[in-house]
């Protein structure tokens, strides 16, 4: 069955509600202050069966010009429309506002309803027909049956559900393959059932008692009877009205705007690219820089919007903005929206989201428009290759998905031929899977090599480079999977040397001046004659005159593996070390545990050089530790 949502568009008054009531048996005016003044102030909602048996949902809005923002939260869920036009009025401003509207939000289906028939005579009917055919030439609706109707009489309205039947069966289902988003658009308390919320499912799927997340605010809740119409659902699908009670969550926690999706699948923006139309009936031009007023969906938002690729936009005009709003909102690329300005407020213009996702506009920008140009026209895998190319360390597969707005699997399917070509790569799996372009991986590993190259122009006389010191140098947001890579297939290669702390550039050697080699030679001399009682890095820089040098003449050693450190200022010279795991090893094969006293007596060292001694024993695995004594290891393990 199919489920779409009719909604009424025109001015205060025109007897849209009327009609509504009229056709469904039901009083969408819902509020006190609403049937005591004879105006609709909010949306209402009713609905009606065809003769096939499938159920109509209305979407009633408001026709003043004060309420035009309830209207907005209204129009953006609808299928059809029906234009609701005076016969005894004609066209009116807020008849024209929201037939801007409706073109803006790109409705395409519709039906005008030339109400209250019955108080007009023939003559003025066709003077309303003849306006209303100028008013809506070269507009969605110019082909659009008309209909003279009377809420009152009863005339017209079988011809009415007739045409909505019609629309209707022409009109395509909307997908449920997409993820699940619902803009709340009422939200209220109800007796034993709690918080109840109201709106449209806008795209996907959900069934009852399914963890939900409120965006922007992040609440986690459940949905729990669900229900279409007054019909109680076990599952309810693009296209619908539903209803739900969210479990755990107050109506003051809520607010019309807050948007319900699936946890992971969707994340609020608060900036946003898109393409923007400025009405021709737009007071003035907009400057490179404005605030307006944002609807998408059943929100609304303060937001600054700054013209891309255009010193200023004058009315007819269209281009592309970036826009800054106020906090955050549940956005999807693809989206339709409205921006009004002025005070009083009214409809200047609209447009397409391209990017919810997007970079901090630069001062120049011709990447940004050359971007957005394509992500206009751009297929679904072309977007997502768009996407990809922006990241220069790839991002994760979670995070394309929720710029696209779709699901993970779906994604990766117009990713999958990109993949088998070797255009894309891929490490690891699941919906944390990075994801990266080749060309951007290449230049990646050219960014490496380039960072080692200039660290060791700096520093000739260093041999490696500390890892997470190269890894900071490229980027501290560069994925440990693509990182790990590149090193891995650079040592393939035979560019680098990899070591578990330290990188290498392939064959090249320490460059020193024959001051710095000096200074080496003392040190290395230093430390093989002083054997287990070396002095500290301060102690063998003094020694050596050389404060400035030594400790760089140090840190070579210790590179070359001349030097050991086994504490943080404190090393031995490697002749050393295997002397002492010489004699270690030989106590062991007269005793079965050594202690900080053994050592000593063993070697000749004072308890200051004995305990670190024996942690370097432990970390080379020679011996293991056990209480106050070690042990041989390999003796532990039998």
């Amino acid at each position: 069955m199919k489920h779409l949502i009719v909604g009424t568009a025109g001015h205060i008054d025109h007897g849209k509600s009327a009609l509504v009531k009229a056709l469904t048996g039901t009083d969408p005016d819902r509020l006190k202050e609403e049937k005591e003044r004879g105006m609709t102030i909010d949306l209402g909602f009713a609905y009606f069966d065809l003769p096939d048996g499938t159920r109509v949902a209305f979407v009633d809005v408001p026709g003043h010009e004060r309420f035009v923002k309830n209207m907005l939260a209204g129009a953006s869920g609808m299928d059809i429309v029906i234009l609701v036009i005076d016969a005894t009025e004609s066209v009116m401003p807020q008849t024209r506002e929201h037939l801007d509207i409706m073109k803006l939000l790109d409705i395409r289906r519709g039906i005008i309803a030339i109400t209250k028939a019955d108080l007009a005579d023939e003559e003025m009917v066709e003077i309303v027909e003849a306006e209303v055919g100028d008013l809506v030439q070269g507009t969605f609706l110019e082909s659009a049956p008309v209909v003279k109707v009377s809420a009152k009489t009863g005339a017209g309205l079988e011809e009415l559900r007739k045409l909505i039947g019609d629309a209707i069966s022409e009109q395509s289902q909307k997908s449920e393959a997409g993820l699940f988003r619902f803009p709340i658009d009422r939200i209220f308390t109800m007796k034993g059932f709690g918080t109840v919320v109201t709106g449209t499912v806008f795209s996907g799927w959900l069934t009852e008692d399914e963890s939900v997340i409120v965006l922007p605010s992040g609440l986690t809740t459940r949905a729990r009877q669900l229900q279409s119409h007054n019909v109680k659902q076990e599952r309810v699908s693009a296209g619908m009205r539903a209803s739900m009670n969210l479990s755990n969550v107050s109506v003051q926690q809520l607010n019309r705007g807050d948007t319900l999706v699936r946890p992971g699948t969707m994340e609020p923006t608060s900036r946003l690219d898109a393409k923007v139309m400025l009405l021709p009936s737009a007071p003035r031009k907009l400057p490179r820089t404005s605030v307006i007023k944002f609807y998408v969906t059943t929100s609304q938002q303060t937001a600054r919007m700054s013209l891309v690729d255009k010193p200023q936009l004058a009315p007819g005009d269209e281009c592309y903005v970036q826009l800054r709003l106020e906090g955050p909102l549940c956005v999807v690329r693809g989206d339709r929206f409205v921006i009004r300005g002025g005070s009083p407020e009214f409809t200047i213009g609209g447009g397409l989201v391209l990017d919810v996702a997007s970079m901090k506009l630069k001062r120049k920008h011709p990447e940004k428009v050359s971007l957005l140009s394509s992500l206009e026209k751009a297929t679904s895998a072309e977007t997502v290759l768009a996407f990809l190319s922006e990241k220069a360390m790839g991002t994760s597969l979670r995070d394309v998905a929720i710029r696209m707005g779709e699901p993970v699997e779906r994604v990766l399917a117009w990713l999958e031929e990109h993949i088998q070509s070797g255009k894309v790569l891929v490490f690891g799996a699941g919906d944390d899977m990075l994801v990266i372009l080749r060309d951007r991986f290449e230049q990646l590993k050219e960014r490496i090599l380039h960072e080692l190259e200039q660290f060791f122009a700096s520093q000739p006389h260093r041999l490696f480079m500390p890892r997470e010191q190269l890894r900071s140098r490229v980027g501290d947001d560069i994925d440990t999977r693509a990182f790990e890579k590149i090193l891995d297939d650079l040592a393939r290669s035979g560019k680098v040397e990899v070591a578990r702390d330290e990188i290498a550039l392939k064959g090249r050697t320490a460059h020193l001046s024959p001051t710095q080699q000096k200074v080496k030679d003392k040190l290395e001399q230093i430390y093989r004659e002083a054997g287990v009682s070396p002095p500290t890095f301060s102690q063998a820089e003094e020694l050596v005159d050389q404060t400035s040098g030594a400790r760089k003449m140090l840190s070579l050693l210790i590179e070359e593996g001349i030097l050991t450190k086994i504490g943080p200022t404190l090393a031995y010279h490697r002749d050393v070390l295997e002397s002492a795991v010489k004699k270690v090893t030989e106590h062991f094969g007269k005793a079965e545990k050594l202690g900080v006293g053994d050592l000593k007596d063993i070697l000749g060292v004072s308890r200051k050089h004995a305990v670190p001694l024996l942690e370097y024993f432990d970390k080379i695995g020679l011996t293991t530790r056990v209480g106050d004594y070690r042990v041989l290891k390999q003796r532990t393990r039998k």
